[in-house]
């Protein structure tokens, strides 16, 4: 601004707007500033908007040479008072996450209750960090996610269709009467405090109410009975002191627990998230062997990876299709897919979606191959092909197992054979000093589960292990 001032003889209103166009990285601002700045300008009313940097002695290639440096500068141009803030701010934040890591993420995942990507990617990160989330609980979970021995607690606010005020209500309930012993005796207990239910049944869904004599298809089936307040909703029957009947009074038909894939499904429909496990995660030894991507890689792209047109591959759970006709009538749509990073949306156009559509069903596991989209498409895939879940375990057992090493390193050879032998997946070698795939002609195998994966881990990098 003083530069803009002093040699130019621009207004401090006239400089703040220039300062404004750097802040907020506009070039094309900046670059129409260029003649004011070098020969100055009149407003429309004739007014001297700026007298310019020539007519205060200053040559056209000095001022030229200066006003560039200014527009460089303001692609990484940054306040100085505010850069002392955030940089305190940040060394605030490195010790934290140092030092009270759990506390440091149960405030965070707090802070960002409403934004479901950015909550499941803190959570990826506790668990990388061998931080368990442990799914809510009525008699355990606070408003907020709080820090707990085994890990971090689950936030009953987090739970949808549930408001903070409700949830202080049934801890202040809770707090004063005790633990709670049974949905019907959270039902009789907290009925003056609004607990609808709608509520209920999205708390039972979340695995709040897990534990507690009975599971969840028998809680959801029976809910009305469990629910009524009513001294007479049951035959008319009173018990000895004329309370209504307790969930141990009444007599709930056994029912065998839903599925697990259905218990998840639940679980994401209430808080937004798996709680009990993920359905990509018996899957995850595969995707990293088979060098499938995460979708957040490449929705947030920041080390540029991805530019337009790369080649990728992702494995998710189709959370989102909508069918679309084109002008020429055909049929294509638009899927988002979603895996425990991110969602990101995938594109299917006609030719590829008359091929595949059987493949793509809502809430159904699929493996797509594709191409990044354009910059501005904000992060998607144009699909060249879908995969059926079945079509991907399929695959998997075609595949052999790749192992890249150099023929010199016997000892690295040695031990690595000595993990084979019997098994259902054959194993190769890249050796990559003669740039070769190498077989031995005992056709060594491996059962590749996890417990293997890992004890070749602790023998080789495991960038130097794949499914080929």
């Amino acid at each position: 601004m003083e530069i803009f001032r002093t040699l130019a003889g621009y207004s401090y209103g006239g400089a703040d707007i220039v300062r404004r166009a750097m802040a907020k990285k506009k070039h094309d601002v900046m670059e129409r500033e260029r003649n004011d700045f070098i020969y100055g300008a009149k407003n429309e009313d004739g007014t001297i908007k700026c007298t310019g940097a020539v007519k205060n002695g200053v040559s056209v290639e000095t001022a030229n040479s200066i006003f560039d440096r200014m527009s460089a500068f303001a692609s990484y141009a940054f306040n100085k008072s505010h850069a002392a803030a955030y940089a305190f701010l940040s060394y605030q934040t490195a010790y934290l996450r140092c030092y009270f890591f759990k506390e440091y993420m149960a405030s965070i995942m707090t802070s960002c209750l409403g934004n479901g990507g950015k909550l499941t990617a803190y959570m990826n990160e506790c668990e990388a960090n061998g931080i368990k989330i442990i799914k809510p609980s009525i008699n355990e979970s606070n408003v907020d996610f709080t820090v707990v021995p085994d890990g971090i607690r689950f936030g009953l606010s987090a739970v949808k269709n549930i408001g903070s005020a409700v949830v202080r209500e049934i801890i202040s309930e809770r707090n004063e009467g005790g633990p709670f012993s049974s949905l019907r005796d959270f039902a009789v207990r907290t009925k003056k405090s609004g607990v609808s239910r709608r509520m209920t049944e999205s708390l039972i869904c979340s695995g709040a109410f897990d534990g507690m004599h009975l599971n969840r298809r028998q809680m959801l089936e029976n809910l009305d009975i469990l629910l009524s307040t009513e001294n007479n909703m049951i035959d008319g029957q009173l018990n000895l002191f004329g309370e209504a009947p307790s969930q141990e009074d009444i007599r709930i038909p056994y029912a065998e627990e839903y599925p697990l894939k259905s218990l998840l499904e639940m679980e994401l429909e209430s808080t937004g998230m798996y709680m009990s496990g993920h359905p990509l995660m018996q899957y995850a030894m595969y995707m990293r062997l088979l060098r499938v991507c995460e979708a957040l890689e490449i929705t947030e792209n920041t080390g540029g990876r991805f530019a337009p047109g790369t080649a990728v591959s992702l494995l998710g759970i189709v959370s989102e299709s909508k069918l679309h006709v084109t002008k020429k009538g055909d049929k294509m749509c638009f899927i988002t897919l979603e895996d425990r990073s991110d969602k990101i949306e995938c594109v299917v156009f006609p030719k590829v979606f008359s091929a595949f559509m059987k493949n793509i069903s809502q809430g159904e596991i699929i493996y797509i191959t594709g191409k990044t989209g354009e910059k501005d498409s904000g992060g998607n895939i144009i699909v060249d092909s879908v995969f059926s879940e079945q079509d991907f375990i399929n695959m998997i057992r075609r595949k052999k197992l790749c192992i890249k090493t150099r023929s010199t390193d016997v000892s690295e050879l040695t031990g690595i054979l000595s993990l084979t032998g019997d098994g259902d997946t054959d194993v190769c070698f890249y050796l990559s000093d003669m740039k070769k795939i190498f077989m031995s002609k005992e056709k060594n195998r491996i059962y590749l589960t996890p417990e293997k994966y890992n004890e070749l881990c602790k023998t080789i990098s495991p960038d130097d292990i794949a499914l080929i």
